[in-house]
């Protein structure tokens, strides 16, 4: 099933450098949708690109074929969460591994990546109004 976004692309945010090899960007919609699309490219070394050159100019000549079999990064996307409003806003944290998301219900909420490659939400932030109806919702008033 392919990924992608349905409605208007409302923001897009390029996150900070995590490693030399991967690259990050959050996009967010109209469609209630944000969705995070990383480009790996760890197979690309620029270092090792003229060893990785020859040896396909000698696969080549073994195998008499002219077409270049080297596999090309590709931007993978991953569904981070669907809000319950459109999603105006993403955002991330100077080091890159937190994604601040803010949505149509007035609420941003703070989103980090687990080790087994999931999104979890970590926090959320609240405003002035939604902190004081909060706390007059829990004092029994």
């Amino acid at each position: 099933m392919r990924i992608h976004h349905k409605d208007w692309i409302w923001d897009v945010a390029w996150s900070p450098c995590l490693s030399p090899t991967v690259q990050r960007v959050a996009s967010c919609s109209e469609d209630r949708t944000v969705l995070i699309w990383t480009l790996d490219m760890s197979g690309v070394n620029n270092d090792g690109e003229k060893e990785q050159q020859q040896k396909e100019e000698e696969e080549k000549k073994d195998v008499g074929s002219s077409k270049n079999n080297k596999k090309k990064p590709m931007w993978v996307p991953q569904l981070l969460h669907t809000f319950e409003d459109p999603v105006w806003r993403v955002s991330w944290s100077l080091t890159g591994n937190i994604l601040a998301v803010s949505s149509g219900d007035d609420s941003v909420t703070l989103w980090k990546q687990t080790l087994d490659g999931t999104w979890m939400q970590v926090s959320s932030v609240l405003d002035e109004q939604q902190q004081q109806s909060k706390s007059a919702g829990g004092s029994g008033d």
